[in-house]
């Protein structure tokens, strides 16, 4: 068997992590029953994550007395596209104010690049027609 001609193709492999607790990273932290996180085998930087049961979710970086509380029974964390997509919204704490949603919501997504508290949230609603909002009760 002549192998001279073989190409190798080496593809990207990634490992899965299973926890619970929290994930914290520089613009929030997401606290929830069950935690998957997916990891480079290589330098075990954190490529994505899905949480499972009583997410919460604390945006950080808004300064002094400005909380911002959301949330859900699951989210998937994209680290490549820096954001949060919480599915199941069961309502937000702004500033120790508790919101229950007025709507049912498929989606919401969370900007996770430290510009969340200059920019509206992404609302997805039932129908599928994208809203954004200045707070996610508004949509």
């Amino acid at each position: 068997m002549n192998t001279s001609k073989c190409k190798i193709r080496q593809r990207s492999v990634s490992r899965i992590v299973s926890t619970t607790g929290r994930l914290l990273n520089g613009h929030f932290m997401l606290l929830a029953d069950h935690l998957m996180l997916e990891v480079s085998p290589s330098d075990f930087q954190l490529e994505g994550a899905i949480a499972e049961g009583n997410v919460e979710v604390h945006m950080l970086g808004g300064g002094a007395g400005r909380e911002y509380i959301v949330h859900a029974s699951s989210a998937v964390f994209q680290s490549a596209q820096q954001r949060l997509v919480l599915n199941g919204w069961s309502g937000t704490r702004e500033n120790g104010v508790s919101h229950p949603p007025t709507a049912y919501r498929r989606e919401v997504i969370l900007r996770t690049d430290g510009t969340f508290f200059h920019s509206a949230p992404e609302i997805n609603t039932a129908a599928g027609a994208e809203v954004d909002s200045p707070s996610l009760q508004a949509a």
